[in-house]
């Protein structure tokens, strides 16, 4: 999240990405906040932060305006320079900008909460294509790729939103052949991971990701929700490969070594 908040900070006010710091803070320091979750973090914060660092860029226009001798509407920012609209006055630094802006002792701040209530009905889309080899004598199971293909809007952050696509893909990974919650009379009979087998670096399939950028969601920049799409096809997907391998249908997960190989058995053998 915060790296996507520093990329906004940096192309807003047209400075190098390392010349951005964010602080988070705690409720020593700030009023309380639930904070940014439920896949809207980079929506809410990013709004609230491309808000604030426009009240800090029209201050120091106002002060940019002085030296250039151009109303404060007029001056732009361009790769780190502040300018005038006709060109006469030299284009002065950021730094210097900044400098002078400061010399008060005070710093150039802006301040934005972000609030919306409007209900959002920008939709992301996905496809996952899932390739297994199931062993015929013991029913197990291996997952050799997964491909995946998303419409998630903008991509702020194509290493980030690769990163959460993967991460949901293993957490479905994980519903889809091995994660299974025992309970019998309202109790549960794995109370630890010991009995409850969850993916490990040696479990991961190849992932590649495909994105397919066409704007449209309420996010700056025209971003969509990326976090969640992976989990939502990942299962469905494995199951399918599996029916197609052994050519049993599942309705019920996880999809199990034991599972399969009594599907196989029943069937004939495999």
């Amino acid at each position: 999240m915060l790296t996507v908040l520093v990329q906004m900070i940096a192309q807003e006010l047209q400075l190098p990405i390392e010349k951005i710091s964010v602080t988070v803070m705690n409720t020593e320091a700030e009023l309380w906040d639930r904070g940014s979750s439920a896949v809207s973090v980079t929506n809410v914060a990013g709004h609230a932060t491309l808000k604030a660092v426009d009240q800090a860029r029209q201050k120091l226009n106002a002060t940019a305006c002085e030296y250039l001798g151009c109303p404060p509407d007029e001056v732009t920012l361009v790769d780190g320079f502040f300018r005038d609209p006709d060109g006469i006055a030299p284009p002065m630094p950021f730094a210097d900008v900044a400098a002078r802006a400061c010399e008060g002792g005070q710093p150039v701040t802006g301040h934005c909460r972000y609030d919306s209530w409007e209900r959002n009905y920008a939709a992301s889309f996905v496809a996952q294509v899932a390739e297994v080899e199931v062993d015929p004598r013991s029913g197990k199971v291996t997952v050799r790729r997964i491909a995946s293909a998303a419409d998630a809007g903008i991509v702020l952050n194509p290493n980030g939103a690769g990163g959460q696509i993967e991460g949901a893909t293993i957490i479905g990974l994980g519903g889809a052949t091995m994660e299974e919650l025992r309970i019998a009379d309202g109790r549960v009979l794995n109370p630890g991971l010991r009995e409850y087998k969850l993916p490990t670096m040696g479990d991961l399939p190849e992932m590649t990701n495909t994105f397919i950028e066409q704007g449209g969601g309420p996010s700056p920049y025209g971003a969509k929700t990326v976090a969640d799409l992976g989990l939502l096809v990942a299962s469905a997907a494995i199951a399918n490969a599996i029916s197609d391998a052994v050519g049993v249908r599942f309705d019920e997960l996880p999809i199990t070594a034991e599972k399969v190989y009594r599907a196989l058995q029943a069937r004939g053998g495999g």
